[in-house]
């Protein structure tokens, strides 16, 4: 039969403990050079800079408590009309800091190399370069911002399994892959934790995508540290809905989720080859 090992899910008090903690540190730093230096820009500079170590160190933590976190993920899904959905995780959020972050500190960087050029009284010509540079980039900082933003608040990066098919939906495109374009046996079950799903597909003409897709369009990966259900149960019924079309017409029912958990566990287990 199959197990879906289980482990009691890792508190988020470390991730809370380093934001709250980072947050008292950047405001004090930034507080000290204000009071002290006489400096208000520099003081702004200095509490964004932080704030965006703290995104770093906020996303660094959250993907490893998201990775701790996924054998203790539910066996099951979300039962809507038409559609068994996997909503994401919700420390997902802190993806999002961690992906902003580097940016913003470049941008960083960048105002404070022309606030040094300007001091120094360097030539126009490289003062507005650099000025050029850093508009370019808070610019492009904004724009992913919203972004990740968005796509957090629209519930993403999601799965659904339809009658028709597998749909990823994530904040840089979405990817829809058929039934009959998937290879029948795979996806195989990786050892835990594990980052990426790939599906195995043979008809790639079949697949329909939109944006970046990591893999390509004949190995596209599902972001399984992302995804709010255990990692094994998700690969063994998009295998067994591959294997067995006949089941397809009643995803999206209470009674075939009821039926496919049960089967899943009736089951023995298939590993990945090479573990």
């Amino acid at each position: 039969m199959t197990e879906y090992r289980s482990a009691r899910a890792p508190s988020d008090g470390p991730a809370v403990a380093v934001v709250v903690a980072s947050v008292v540190v950047t405001t004090g730093w930034a507080a000290a050079h204000l009071l002290f230096d006489g400096r208000a820009a520099r003081a702004v500079l200095y509490l964004v800079d932080l704030l965006a170590y703290l995104g770093a160190i906020a996303g660094l933590v959250g993907v490893l408590v998201l990775r701790r976190r996924q054998q203790a993920r539910p066996v099951g899904f979300v039962v809507r009309a038409g559609a068994f959905v996997v909503p994401p995780t919700r420390q997902v959020s802190f993806l999002v800091c961690l992906q902003v972050a580097i940016p913003i500190l470049a941008t960083g960087g960048l105002l404070a190399n022309v606030g040094e050029l300007r001091s120094s009284g360097a030539p126009p010509s490289i003062d507005g370069l650099f000025l050029a540079l850093s508009v370019t980039l808070t610019v492009a900082v904004v724009a992913v911002t919203a972004l990740f933003v968005a796509a957090v608040l629209s519930g993403l990066p999601r799965v659904e399994l339809t009658a028709d098919g597998v749909r990823y939906r994530y904040p840089l495109g979405r990817i829809d892959v058929p039934w009959e374009a998937l290879r029948p046996g795979p996806p195989y079950r990786f050892r835990l934790p594990v980052d990426n799903v790939p599906l195995i597909v043979d008809r790639p003409d079949l697949v329909a995508a939109k944006g970046i897709v990591m893999g390509g369009r004949s190995r596209p990966m599902l972001q399984a540290y992302g995804l709010n259900v255990h990692p094994w149960f998700l690969t063994d019924a998009i295998r067994h809905y591959t294997d067995h079309p006949e089941h397809r017409a009643g995803i999206g029912t209470c009674d075939e989720h009821d039926r496919l958990v049960a089967s899943l566990l009736e089951v023995e287990s298939v590993p990945h080859p090479g573990l």
